[in-house]
C-alpha cells in the first residue's frame, strides 16, 4: 500500500501550457502588416548601399529581422525553432 502511494506521489502529471491564440487580423490593417513583411523581406535579402559599410549595414539587417519576426507572429506565422528559443529566453 506505502508502495503505491510513494509512486502515485513520485509520478507528476504533465504540464499543460495554454497557447494564445494569434489576433485575427482583418481588412486594411492585414494587407498593411503583409504589405510591411514583403518590405523587411526585400529588405534583408537584397543589397543596398549601407551593406558596404559593416555595422551600419548589420543594423539594418537585424532590425528588419525583428520587425519582419514580429509582423510575421502579429499575422499568426509562427517559426518553431524560433518559438522555442523566445520560450526558453522568457523563462529564464
Amino acid at each position: 500500500m506505502e508502495e503505491q502511494k510513494e509512486l502515485t506521489k513520485s509520478v507528476e502529471k504533465p504540464r499543460i501550457e495554454k497557447v494564445e491564440a494569434p489576433v485575427e487580423v482583418k481588412g486594411i490593417k492585414r494587407l498593411f502588416l503583409i504589405a510591411v513583411a514583403l518590405f523587411c523581406g526585400f529588405w534583408i535579402i537584397f543589397p543596398e548601399p549601407t551593406d558596404l559599410y559593416p555595422i551600419l549595414g548589420w543594423l539594418d539587417e537585424a532590425t528588419a529581422g525583428v520587425i519582419l519576426l514580429s509582423v510575421l507572429s502579429y499575422l499568426g506565422i509562427r517559426i518553431p525553432l524560433l518559438d522555442r528559443f523566445i520560450k526558453k529566453r522568457h523563462k529564464g
